[in-house]
């Protein structure tokens, strides 16, 4: 009996974890290179607006690149 309990949680954790990231996009790590200073006042800016510093991050590049990201054309993408 202990054998099928052990194989019931397993199967429970395999799916709870499949409908868990199911939903999320696939990410990539990205390490940069900032002063002490800046990276302090980045933290505790986040902290204070209730953000995590990732999704700051993420949607700064989101709005540099609408800005000046070339289209296939290589034309600038226009605003």
């Amino acid at each position: 009996m202990v054998f099928f309990r052990n194989r019931h949680f397993y199967f429970c954790r395999f799916i709870y974890l499949g409908i868990r990231y199911m939903n999320t996009k696939a990410t990539k790590e990205m390490h940069i290179n900032i002063t002490v200073n800046l990276k302090k006042r980045f933290h505790a800016t986040c902290v204070m607006k209730g953000k995590k510093m990732s999704q700051v991050v993420i949607e700064l590049i989101e709005q540099w690149l609408e800005s000046k990201e070339f289209s296939l054309t290589g034309e600038t993408k226009s605003i």
